[in-house]
């Protein structure tokens, strides 16, 4: 069921695939990304278990720890390589930082589902699976988060 927007953008299943690019080149769409849903996809893919879910929150937090952990390290080191390896670890620990915090929002009685509400589920694991690369963008998840429309369902 592959499709247009009306500005031209295609679609698969009603979800923007990509948004029109520099000359013209295609790329996927960070407009429709949003960091909580990203997060609730994921722990809704696991099941509906406790354990599983902890997994994954104990992934986004270990991610988060040691990206923060080593990019500290590295910035504070001597040469310039290992200060840019530094920043750019730190800007992924703050990625893995801000899906800790939703995903532990989300295990709450209720919010997973308030979140998923009416969602098609396949078309949103479709979606994030083909956007999750953005995870390797250093900060962009963290900066992401902070947008209001993500924010403003944040309850921590």
């Amino acid at each position: 069921m592959a499709g247009r927007t009306a500005q031209g953008e295609p679609r698969w299943k009603g979800i923007p695939l990509a948004a029109p690019g520099i000359m013209g080149i295609m790329h996927p769409s960070i407009g429709q990304f949003r960091v909580r849903r990203l997060a609730a996809v994921d722990l809704q893919a696991v099941g509906h278990g406790t354990r599983r879910k902890s997994l994954t929150i104990t992934q986004y937090a270990a991610g988060a720890v040691f990206g923060l952990g080593l990019g500290l390290f590295y910035l504070i080191g001597g040469s310039l390589w290992l200060r840019v390896l530094g920043a750019i670890l730190l800007g992924m620990g703050l990625n893995f930082a801000a899906l800790t915090v939703n995903a532990v929002d989300l295990c709450r009685r209720g919010r997973l589902d308030d979140e998923l509400n009416g969602a098609a589920m396949r078309d949103e694991r479709h979606y994030y699976a083909i956007n999750q690369f953005w995870i390797a963008v250093p900060g962009l998840l963290a900066v992401l988060a902070l947008r209001p429309r993500d924010h403003n369902r944040l309850h921590v």
